[in-house]
């Protein structure tokens, strides 16, 4: 009876020691993504262009601003007829 007491408590003491280390991987993992969010947050700016004009039409702007400052990237998305979305360019995870 005494060694069933005792493999209890192993049972028990192992079963914490595996919620231990497991939350410890988690809360790890949660910071990771929040910190990671958090440095990639910037105010976005649209720039649409009209009826007449290309996806080109703003390039000229866009340099003198990134010329400015900070420079930011550049994502440009393209709506076609049928709807599909095409984009060029990428987001950098550290623009802010």
């Amino acid at each position: 009876m005494k060694w069933f007491k005792g493999s209890i408590a192993l049972l028990l003491f192992s079963l914490l020691a595996t919620m231990a280390v497991l939350g410890r991987r988690y809360v790890n993992d949660i910071t990771t993504t929040q910190h990671r969010i958090n440095n990639s947050k910037m105010t976005p700016t649209f720039l649409v262009p009209g009826s007449s004009a290309s996806h080109v039409h703003f390039n000229t702007l866009l340099k003198q601003l990134n010329k400015m400052g900070e420079k930011h990237s550049i994502l440009k998305l393209t709506v076609k007829t049928s709807g599909k979305i095409v984009y060029k360019g990428k987001l950098d995870t550290n623009d802010r």
